[in-house]
């Protein structure tokens, strides 16, 4: 069990919770608490412990809070029940919402898919026109080069001499 501590508050006198403890019974995240926390919605103080300072949470009847409104629906969106405390959604709202989800995916992805069979398609017919041009290639080089034909060697060896043998020798 947490640790906690009470003290007056502008609203009375309220128990004190570390930040981790805190954020899991009002049902928050710790970032969410200390960007509130920030924001002066909820009310806290910053203690020093052996490494650092961390952050007690004033929860309770005493505490000050903010009205966080009702939530609103946001329209193609499955509406959520406002929760006070933590407590799972039901199944009912889970499912409805991986519904939703799966229906975005696929009409977020059908483009895209589209796309990539024509692309597959496409990449199939320069792969078949690759291998034909090759062979070509081949027959190509194979009937234009002499020596390939009849095996001999062109005259003098085929080679010219280097450029430093010509220029200090004399040879050509």
């Amino acid at each position: 069990m947490a640790t906690t501590s009470s003290a007056p508050t502008p609203n009375g006198t309220a128990t004190y919770l570390p930040l981790p403890d805190a954020a899991q019974r009002l049902g928050l995240s710790q970032s969410a608490l200390r960007r509130r926390l920030r924001a002066g919605k909820l009310h806290g103080e910053r203690r020093p412990t052996s490494s650092g300072f961390m952050w007690w949470v004033a929860v309770g009847a005493g505490a000050p809070t903010a009205d966080y409104g009702t939530p609103t629906a946001t329209p193609g969106r499955t509406p959520t029940a406002h929760q006070d405390g933590p407590g799972p959604t039901t199944l009912a709202v889970q499912a409805a919402r991986a519904a939703e989800m799966a229906t975005y995916s696929r009409e977020l992805l059908a483009p895209v898919l589209a796309r990539l069979e024509e692309q597959a398609e496409r990449i199939g017919h320069l792969e078949a026109d690759n291998a034909h041009l090759r062979a070509r290639v081949a027959e190509l080089e194979a009937s234009a080069d002499p020596l390939a034909q009849n095996g001999a060697a062109p005259e003098g060896g085929g080679r010219r001499p280097r450029w430093w043998r010509r220029l200090w020798w004399g040879v050509s």
